[in-house]
């Protein structure tokens, strides 16, 4: 298998290859399957931010004590799938932007954890490298995700959905498949 820190950097570009699907097709969601409008599509992109913004404030403490950061990815990237792959099952708002916050939530359970599993290598040129290398991964994955979204949506207004979940599944198994920070 690839080595540790090409798969992390998969893992990043997947996670947020899979965001940005989401990202990109949540406001046409809500204008073609809800009703919506321009006011609600700013609402959701509102609630998303804030649940990010306060989840990564709580999250970034209990990562930096976790025996384990890994174990925090994974569940962060578990709620996302699980929040984000339930709603096109809904075809009203409130369900609909619970789901979507509280996923966005489980990302700033991944993205600490993350950051810091590439950060515990005791090295600093080695670990300035592999954090370049794992921030040029998932910006890729965030620049080049809308190409594939709209398409998708086009095509039928779950497949966004169904390709996030997936994409999050393969990141789920690269997750567990890396190895502890302290061995690494």
């Amino acid at each position: 298998m690839f080595k540790p820190h090409y798969r992390i950097c998969f893992v990043g570009f997947l996670l947020d290859f899979a965001v940005m699907v989401g990202i990109t097709a949540i406001p046409f969601f809500l204008y073609q399957r809800l009703g919506g409008g321009a006011a609600m599509s700013g609402a959701f992109g509102a609630a998303h931010s804030a649940a990010y913004a306060l989840c990564c404030v709580v999250s970034a403490g209990m990562v930096t004590r976790a025996k384990n950061g890994l174990n925090w990815a994974f569940l962060g990237v578990t709620v996302y799938t699980i929040g984000m792959g339930l709603m096109p099952f809904f075809n009203t708002p409130i369900p609909c932007l619970v789901m979507s916050s509280v996923a966005h939530g489980g990302l700033a359970l991944a993205w600490p954890a993350l950051h810091s599993w590439v950060g515990s290598d005791p090295d600093p040129a080695q670990r300035t490298r592999h954090m370049a290398w794992f921030n040029l991964s998932w910006s890729f994955g965030f620049a080049v995700s809308p190409l594939f979204a709209g398409p998708l949506f086009d095509a039928d207004y779950r497949w966004p959905f169904v390709t996030l979940v997936l994409l999050c599944l393969v990141c789920l198994a690269l997750i567990k498949s890396l190895p502890h920070e302290k061995s690494y």
